[in-house]
């Protein structure tokens, strides 16, 4: 079968498709508003996330720390602003380990077959067969306790989703006409 050809995806015609979906329209927002609090936190925080305030210890939402303060007397919102450029950096770098370990793996497997593919499902599901927070855990306890131990953890438990992703796609591309 002829398939169709590719067209381009333009900007303009990306955010006329936006508009008629409320759920994707609101989804990029969010996305956006995250991203964009993330990387003006400097600016946006109204006080040092890490600066001390006895006397400011434990209090309830006000005017002048909407968020409260915690045990130390520092202000929750501008800790929560700053938390969110580490989660942002968490996430992507996780992403990118899952992606760099299960992309290969699962062009591997669908491309090699075999006792390749074998071995590397094999492998995949015995990741996929543990819980991902024990998982994650477990490689933590095992690394140490760091932020890139985390990132390798959460990384390392998403990559078998991604092998077994692409390897389904190598798949059903191995079988056309035009290969």
């Amino acid at each position: 079968p002829i398939l169709p050809a590719r067209r381009r995806i333009s900007p303009k015609r990306l955010w006329r498709a936006a508009r008629h979906h409320l759920m994707a329209s609101v989804a990029l927002c969010i996305i956006t508003t995250f991203v964009l609090i993330a990387f003006l936190a400097p600016f946006l925080a109204p006080y040092d996330p890490a600066e001390t305030n006895g006397r400011n210890r434990l209090q309830s939402p006000s005017w002048d720390h909407p968020f409260g303060t915690d045990s130390l007397g520092r202000d929750v919102l501008s800790r929560e602003i700053h938390g969110a450029r580490v989660s942002l950096h968490v996430a992507v770098l996780a992403v990118a380990v899952a992606a760099s370990v299960g992309v290969p793996l699962g062009l591997v497997s669908g491309y090699r077959g075999g006792w390749a593919d074998v071995v590397v499902m094999r492998m995949t599901d015995a990741v996929i067969a543990f819980p991902g927070l024990v998982l994650a855990l477990t490689l933590v306890l095992v690394l140490g306790p760091s932020i890139t131990n985390i990132m390798l953890a959460l990384g390392i438990g998403a990559a078998p989703h991604y092998a077994r992703l692409v390897r389904g796609q190598v798949l059903s591309l191995r079988n056309m006409d035009y290969i």
